[in-house]
């Protein structure tokens, strides 16, 4: 059922806009969050407690099809537009944020993957989400990294036959090792800037060369798994590698203010 939301933007809003706007977003989506939520809010304590990942929530985020809530329906997803996810986002934030942040970057990792895959990427590694349940992890962040201005990665991919060779280390990284695919980004060994340097690769988490260093220990948010993982001579094959310079605008997707306002209003 589709839902709609409709408000006046009121004038001298400095956004040159006063017309009615109208907003539809995917009711029977959120009301499957909200049915899972009850089961969610009471394990909350115990997961955080025993800094463990909550395998239970994401099984059952799968089985109501909500790992694939922002795929295409086309791709085998529910097609869910911006508002339908932040809605999710507030529900899930309202009882467990630590559930909300992770199922956020998985969201997030599958659409830049699928604004920067080509077709061929796409037919191969979206059945594994939307048919399999599988989840990504978002392997992006770096100590010292900034978006602001300039990219600065440390990881570098180095150019061998068939693909690359990954070395680096990533922090924060969301899901980590309870993902099946990690989303990573690297710069191109011997270039210096994003422009023309920066990569994005799909990577198994099971490849040679990946190694989980579990070190997250962040109160309130353990259920994230946000551990370090580090590639020591990984082997990308070429066909793994994504859209390249194109991964900085494909960031404009990135939102999670939502499960904060859901976590304010619990």
């Amino acid at each position: 059922m589709v839902l709609h939301v409709s408000w006046r933007i009121p004038e001298g809003n400095g956004m040159g806009m006063s017309s009615l706007m109208d907003l539809q977003y995917d009711a029977e989506l959120v009301d499957r969050v909200k049915q899972l939520t009850p089961a969610f809010a009471e394990r909350a304590e115990e997961i955080d407690r025993n800094s463990r990942f909550p395998s239970e929530n994401f099984a059952e985020l799968r089985d109501a099809g909500l790992n694939a809530a922002c795929i295409p329906k086309e791709w085998g997803g529910a097609g869910a537009n911006s508002l339908t996810y932040n809605l999710i986002l507030l529900e899930l934030g309202k009882v467990r944020p630590s559930t909300a942040l992770s199922w956020n970057m998985h969201s997030t990792s599958t659409s830049l993957f699928f604004a920067l895959a080509n077709e061929g990427q796409k037919k191969r590694i979206l059945p594994r989400v939307a048919g399999g349940g599988e989840y990504f992890s978002s392997v992006t962040a770096e100590r010292g990294m900034s978006f602001r201005h300039l990219v600065t990665l440390k990881s570098t991919f180095t150019p061998v036959d068939g693909g690359f060779r990954l070395s680096g280390e990533k922090i924060s990284t969301t899901l980590g090792e309870y993902a099946g695919l990690f989303f990573t980004t690297g710069f191109l060994a011997e270039k210096k800037t994003a422009a023309e340097a920066i990569m994005t690769a799909v990577i198994d988490k099971n490849s040679d060369g990946v190694e989980i260093k579990r070190v997250w220990d962040a109160m309130g948010m353990r259920g994230t798994a946000s551990d370090n993982i580090v590639y020591e001579d990984a082997f990308v094959p070429r066909e793994n590698i994504l859209g390249g310079e194109n991964f900085i605008g494909a960031t404009g997707k990135i939102d999670i203010t939502m499960f904060h306002l859901g976590f304010s209003a619990a």
